[in-house]
């Protein structure tokens, strides 16, 4: 039986630091519908890891 695992896409989105509590842009997989930060992922502002960080928006909407 041949099993196949979801292709994995690559972005930028806007991701939650919990550290320095603002909204930054970050790199963020996809694997299936599920989204979350690539590992090893560091806040710009505060150098905070970023792999508790929450996945908020696409940096394109409500332009």
């Amino acid at each position: 039986m041949l099993v196949t695992m979801p292709a994995k896409r690559e972005g930028r989105w806007w991701v939650y630091c919990p550290i320095c509590t603002h909204t930054v842009e970050a790199a963020v997989i996809w694997v299936g519908k599920k989204a979350m930060v690539k590992p090893g992922e560091r806040c710009p502002r505060c150098q905070a890891s970023l792999d508790a960080g929450r996945v908020l928006k696409d940096r394109a909407a409500a332009a």
